[in-house]
């Protein structure tokens, strides 16, 4: 169940609808990306067969959803200090003078980090999007840390350090990154970026 059901997530992550979009999915996972999710080896062999449609349909229609959703919330809540922290990378100027770049959590809004700049724009040393690469670089963030940033941040030796910290990255982009905003527009100008939306296939339900 739990790795029927993890398929299952990834599928609905990558915009996939219905239950033989779930098979198809599943299908193409690796035997080493299956064995990951705990699928059984088939009996004498090393390879581990995908589910198959009826798999995802009984298990569908029989779940307990009240009690899926328990369970979940118990585990978040087991796991609440433990889980990746969300922070914002920022920079706020003072009079045009002086600034500050700070690491700001999300959900309490406190502080964790903070390093001083002189300038908003540009890649000097003292400018915000140096300082802010470096306060990255030098801090030791939980395995899947989710930093946030603006467009003056879309920047890949800063996006660089954010993963080879450990971390993922939510950015935006704008004109300041002119053929990847480019890129961007044209395959999703018709669909949400985090949760692509697909037609339904025939047989899909």
């Amino acid at each position: 169940m739990p790795a029927v059901l993890g398929i299952v997530a990834m599928a609905l992550l990558c915009g996939h609808r219905g239950v033989k979009s779930f098979m198809r999915f599943g299908k193409r996972l690796t035997n080493d990306q299956r064995r990951t999710l705990g699928l059984p080896r088939r009996a004498g062999t090393n390879y581990r067969p995908a589910p198959s449609y009826k798999v995802y349909y009984n298990l569908l229609r029989t779940l307990d959803l009240e009690a899926f959703a328990r369970i979940l919330s118990e585990w978040l809540q087991s796991q609440r200090d433990t889980l990746p922290v969300s922070l914002a990378l920022d920079g706020k100027m003072i009079r045009d003078q002086i600034g500050l770049v700070s690491l700001v959590e999300h959900d309490t809004g406190a502080v964790i980090a903070m390093a001083p700049m002189r300038h908003k724009e540009g890649d000097s040393p003292d400018g915000e999007i140096t300082v802010g690469r470096k306060l990255l670089a030098d801090l030791s963030l939980p395995p899947g840390s989710l930093i946030t940033a603006d467009s003056l941040h879309t920047q890949k030796r800063t996006l660089q350090t954010i993963v080879a910290g450990g971390c993922d990255y939510l950015v935006q982009v704008k004109d300041n990154q002119p053929t990847l905003h480019k890129r961007l527009h044209a395959a999703f100008d018709d669909r949400s970026p985090l949760l692509p939306c697909r037609r339904k296939t025939h047989g899909d339900s």
